[in-house]
């Protein structure tokens, strides 16, 4: 039988967990699990930094437009600023599908192995634990779904705001869309704060995760 044939076997119960007889390399998949959910929440804390950014950028360029400034100038950064709003909005979503399809790897990996301790101390411990970081996945989640329900209103304020200048680009219309401007700088103002919140979260859960620094986070 060629070499290559018996090495799936055990690359696929590596992968699963289920060679009951090699319970240490479980224990550092389980491990992977755990860095791999961390490492995608540190990766999506920087795009929500970068995202806050980007959103007091575009708010600028808006503010300018309704200061009547140079406006076709103004209009030009705005819309820039804009694309670059947007697709960071889908690059923090997919962030977030990511970091939930690993903390959900970790969390099915770390009760398979409690499930197989015999030392009732041990495993009572390790559900206490278990809840506790479910707990953080959960705010974590709700505070992300908080965070798109603001962004999707909030983007295509924007976006018509866009439309409507991109066909009349004078200081009438700028007098025309200013309540909605307003409306718009008060709902990015909102969606900044909110993200805020999310990195709280986020932070909260790599401290209660993270080998390398426990307990503690930067913001």
């Amino acid at each position: 039988m060629p070499r290559s044939s018996l090495l799936v076997p055990a690359l696929l119960l590596s992968i699963t967990g289920l060679a009951l007889t090699t319970g240490c390399s479980d224990h550092r998949n389980g491990n992977a699990h755990a860095q791999s959910t961390v490492s995608s929440a540190t990766d999506s804390r920087q795009e929500l930094i970068a995202a806050k950014a980007e959103i007091g950028k575009t708010l600028a360029d808006l503010d300018l437009i309704r200061r009547h400034g140079e406006l076709k100038p103004a209009f030009n950064s705005f819309s820039d600023d804009l694309s670059a709003v947007k697709a960071r909005e889908k690059t923090i979503r997919s962030e977030r599908e990511r970091m939930e399809a690993d903390s959900d790897l970790y969390i099915k990996q770390w009760q398979n192995d409690g499930a197989q301790y015999t030392n009732d101390d041990l495993r009572k411990s390790n559900i206490d634990r278990q809840g506790a970081v479910k707990r953080h996945f959960t705010t974590v989640t709700k505070a992300y779904r908080d965070l798109e329900d603001q962004y999707r209103p909030f983007i295509t304020t924007l976006t018509e705001l866009q439309g409507s200048l991109a066909n009349d680009l004078t200081g009438a219309s700028v007098d025309a869309i200013k309540p909605v401007a307003a409306t718009a700088v008060t709902d990015g103002e909102k969606v900044q704060t909110q993200i805020d919140d999310v990195i709280t979260q986020l932070d909260g859960m790599i401290a209660e995760m993270s080998s390398d620094n426990p307990g503690k986070s930067k913001k």
